[in-house]
């Protein structure tokens, strides 16, 4: 009884036929994470379609997608890609895109993503890179909690100001961070 009353929702069906097919369609795509994600071999439009799918709310979408992409950069040992994925994961993280198996937001792991960044960007000597990435991790760590010296938070901006290396501009704006943390 109950199939019959879905199959008559469906609207513009000319018989039962059509709509069973319909219906059938419907639940398929529904369950199909990536359905209408069009398929591409580039890691970087993966990662471009990942922000639209979060933007949309479709985290599931976006987490298999940012995979894939993640996937071509490490086989074409592009850590720079690498870098950006997580970026694309932490952006996953902070949203509010949920699903059964995918409860966001979630601050800490966008704080690990950011730090796993950091922590490619740094081994690119890529300072800024590494310090941005560094001082993200260290505001989602903490966000919602006290900033406890010994905790991720501070111990993040320490990385963030031994990876700015000799840059006075990257060491002031870590110093910055560690003051309005009370890391310091």
């Amino acid at each position: 009884m109950k199939a019959i009353l879905v199959l008559n929702i469906i609207p513009n069906c000319k018989n039962k036929m059509t709509k069973i097919f319909e219906f059938l369609l419907l639940i398929t795509m529904i369950s199909c994470a990536a359905a209408l994600v069009p398929e591409t071999s580039d890691p970087n439009e993966k990662l471009k379609q990942s922000y639209e799918l979060v933007a949309g709310k479709r985290g599931i979408a976006a987490d298999k997608v940012i995979g894939q992409a993640m996937q071509m950069f490490q086989a074409k040992g592009n850590k720079e890609g690498m870098a950006r994925a997580y970026y694309a994961y932490a952006l996953l993280y902070r949203s509010d895109a949920s699903h059964d198996r995918l409860k966001l937001p979630d601050n800490f792991r966008a704080g690990e993503a950011y730090d796993i960044a950091g922590m490619i960007y740094k081994q690119l000597g890529n300072h800024k890179g590494a310090v941005d990435s560094y001082i993200l991790a260290a505001l989602f760590y903490g966000l919602g909690k006290n900033f406890d010296r010994s905790g991720p938070t501070c111990n993040t901006l320490i990385k963030a100001k031994t990876a700015a290396g000799e840059d006075s501009q990257l060491i002031a704006d870590v110093v910055h961070h560690q003051k309005k943390m009370r890391c310091i």
